[in-house]
């Protein structure tokens, strides 16, 4: 469990790791030069900022299928007539029942405490909601402190946005099928340049004297090397399409 906690907390690392590699390897095939090609490698440490904010994006989203597993927990517990908090605790123990590593579950029992020092219930969950800025934490959180002032059944608003939950989590799997499907397309699409570049060089002979034998071969694989980074960044502003 450690392990994987590590794992996430150090995920962007090891895509940097990755970039500059890919970087280099790509770079290699354009310009047949290890020294040109380590440095425009070491341009993937100037995309930390980039990385970072993928990775955190990517691990929110995460928190927030968690989170939305534990509301399903927690709407079970409120079915069967308890109280919101003592509901609450009974979800955070069986999530911590499981098996599988949940990134939330420290950010949960942070709740309970809070619950534990006399905090009131909308208080508690503005916290974890304004800690992270997630959408779905943040309408939860307002709906369940609507309920509260207004004097509303707990339950029965949890339980209709459940429903709303799952119907939204249908459409947003339906739609992350596709967008997976076109990513893999794209990933398809753009690794045919360096195979065919490779192939070239196997069997052609003419093929390397002239790409990287000549000025002109270098500025035409120069320019090549240009229309294949921007081809790859339109062609991810196309399929990074947010659900």
């Amino acid at each position: 469990m450690e392990l994987r906690k590590s794992f996430l907390q150090y995920r962007w690392l090891i895509i940097q790791i990755l970039l500059c590699f890919i970087i280099f390897i790509v770079s290699l095939l354009f310009f047949n030069s290890i020294i040109i090609s380590i440095a425009l490698s070491m341009t993937a440490l100037s995309l930390k900022p980039q990385i970072q904010k993928f990775n955190t994006s990517k691990l929110n989203k995460r928190r927030e299928n968690e989170f939305m597993m534990f509301v399903y927990s927690l709407s079970s517990m409120l079915s069967v007539g308890k109280s919101f908090e003592h509901a609450f605790r009974e979800s955070v123990i069986e999530l911590a029942k499981e098996k599988n590593y949940y990134i939330i579950l420290e950010d949960l029992r942070h709740v309970c405490m809070c619950f534990d020092i006399n905090m009131s219930i909308s208080e508690s969950l503005k916290q974890l909601a304004n800690m992270y800025k997630i959408e779905s934490i943040l309408n939860f959180s307002n709906i369940v402190e609507l309920a509260i002032l207004q004097g509303g059944s707990l339950e029965d608003i949890i339980d209709k946005t459940v429903t709303m939950i799952q119907e939204r989590d249908e459409v947003e799997k339906e739609l992350d099928v596709i967008i997976t499907q076109k990513r893999f397309e794209l990933i398809v699409m753009l690794s045919f340049v360096p195979l065919m570049i490779i192939y070239l060089r196997t069997v052609s002979g003419g093929f390397y004297a002239a790409m990287y034998g000549t000025v002109k071969g270098r500025i035409i694989m120069t320019i090549c090397l240009g229309m294949y980074i921007l081809s790859g960044y339109i062609g991810k502003k196309i399929v990074d399409i947010k659900v």
